[in-house]
């Protein structure tokens, strides 16, 4: 079946037959509605059946452009004329049919004005609005008109409205939902799926509930809106409201076969009291409906930047800080050398860590939580499989606070800063050899006989031993970037001119002689 639907609606090259198909069985579902909406309402037991087909007709045509609505609209009148025609006399034939055009196209209309085509991915708010609208008002008008034209056995105007308003309230009610939010890829998921699931078992479970409350309780249809508030609780709002249509339509027929044996007397109280058993669960599947899609959306945002902060080689991890467990992302699970798996305690990665590193660690964390800090900076190391340490930086942020203020949740990065940390370590140890080298070189210059000037490239004066401060003259912190010729003149007896010429050479070129 599936292979026959992929084949014809799936196929580009089908486009023109998916389309009459797609009208066809719209017809042909419109026409069955019609049938047994008016086979119910037409028994001598005055049943109130809901008036399912022009919902799904309105909300079909407020899926189309109205330069769109011709043909559509002309199978729904033949649809409508059949089905009339096998219930009623031929006089009543075209009004029922004018009617229900009417109050369709009247619907769709008044819908794609009112909302400005919105009504599919509307809020909760407008949607409401929508069901209200729909629900309460476009049944007014024609429940009027077949009042007025159309008498019922035994049955006042007053009496013959308000059962005629009463179907068309019901059926919006249930109907306009599930029709404005269904899809073909919504039916072909639910009839794709196995038999024996959840949804068909609180299915059947409705069915059998609604039949224990008409026989034996038949003063208590609300507590028939427990199953519906399950539904609602339990699934999407796509399979809340056709629980709704099962449960409601389940009630009609049984309450049809049940006052034929004289089992119960329904009166049309009765049927007030299905709507308003509806009404609560459609709201909770609305309220619920929104709250999932928010969260779908914040768990699309949240898996979009931790898939940005992954591949830029940042880990992403989590702290519940009630339960102390920590969750990590397949990114920090792999810079850390472990499989990635459930989430772990805060007191097995404080085993993980660093002996040397702990108490800085729960330090920065203690004073980020009292609110001492803004962000939670720290650096430490991790044991790896093997026994060795990495290095890793982690930052993060209270993201999360109960009714008291208190955190509930942290949010950070993970980032291996190991080969940066080990070149650190390098620089600061040769920085440090390099000191005591200089150390011991300034130990041994001031302990020679000698005089020891050294200059710079320039040929000012940059250290000076004891000995040459004593011979000449100049105290290294007053000689300190001085030309050498201003600090060291070479003068006496004993310097020979062969001396004298290597020494002013040796400061002139800044050559060795």
């Amino acid at each position: 079946m599936l292979g026959i639907y992929e084949q014809i609606f799936g196929n580009s090259d089908y486009q023109r037959l998916a389309r009459w198909l797609r009208l066809g069985l719209f017809m042909l579902a419109y026409f069955l509605l019609v049938l047994a909406g008016t086979r119910l309402s037409s028994m001598e037991d005055a049943v109130v059946a809901p008036w399912f087909a022009g919902p799904m007709a309105i909300a079909g045509l407020v899926r189309l452009h109205p330069r769109d609505w011709a043909i559509p609209m002309v199978g729904i009148l033949l649809a409508d004329v059949l089905a009339q025609y096998l219930c009623h006399t031929p006089h009543e034939v075209l009004l029922y049919t004018f009617v229900n055009g009417l109050e369709i196209l009247g619907g769709a209309f008044w819908l794609r004005w009112q909302f400005k085509g919105v009504l599919i991915t509307s809020s909760v708010s407008s949607f409401l609005s929508i069901l209200l609208i729909g629900a309460f008002l476009i049944p007014l008008i024609s429940s009027l008109m077949l009042a007025l034209t159309v008498s019922l056995p035994e049955t006042g105007f007053f009496q013959s409205w308000w059962i005629h308003y009463l179907s068309g309230c019901l059926g919006m009610l249930i109907m306009l939902p599930v029709a404005l939010k269904s899809s073909i890829g919504r039916w072909r998921e639910l009839l794709s799926s196995r038999i024996l699931n959840g949804f068909n078992a609180v299915l059947l479970l409705t069915v059998a509930v609604n039949a224990v409350i008409i026989l034996f309780f038949p003063d208590e249809v609300t507590w028939s809106i427990g199953m519906l508030l399950l539904g609602a609780l339990l699934f999407d709002f796509f399979r809340s409201t056709l629980l709704n249509i099962v449960s409601v339509s389940s009630l009609v027929v049984l309450v049809h076969f049940y006052q034929q044996d004289d089992a119960v007397h329904i009166g049309m109280f009765h049927y007030i009291t299905i709507v308003l058993t509806v009404l609560p669960a459609l709201l909770l599947a609305m309220a619920l409906h929104d709250f999932r899609r928010e969260q779908l959306r914040l768990q699309q945002s949240e898996q979009r930047w931790k898939s940005a902060l992954e591949g830029s080689g940042q880990g992403v991890w989590e702290i519940d800080l009630v339960r102390r467990q920590i969750s990590a992302s397949l990114e920090a699970h792999r810079m850390l050398g472990e499989e990635a798996g459930a989430s772990f305690s805060m007191d097995l990665w404080r085993e993980k860590t660093h002996p040397d590193d702990v108490a800085h660690v729960e330090q920065a964390l203690a004073a980020h939580i009292a609110g001492e800090t803004p962000l939670y900076v720290v650096q430490y190391r991790a044991r790896q499989k093997d026994g060795s340490y990495r290095w890793y930086q982690s930052r993060g942020k209270v993201m999360q606070f109960d009714e008291l203020d208190r955190p509930l949740q942290m949010v950070g990065t993970l980032i291996d800063i190991h080969a940066a940390r080990q070149l650190e370590l390098e620089r600061e140890q040769l920085a440090h050899d390099l000191q005591e080298e200089k150390e011991r070189l300034q130990v041994t210059l001031d302990s020679i006989g000698d005089g020891v000037i050294a200059t710079d490239m320039a040929g000012n004066v940059v250290f000076m031993n004891p000995v040459a401060e004593e011979i000449t003259g100049w105290n290294f912190s007053r000689a300190r970037q001085c030309p050498l010729q201003e600090v060291f003149h070479l003068h006496g007896p004993d310097m020979a001119p062969q001396s004298l010429e290597l020494i002013n050479t040796c400061l002139s070129r800044n050559e060795a002689v």
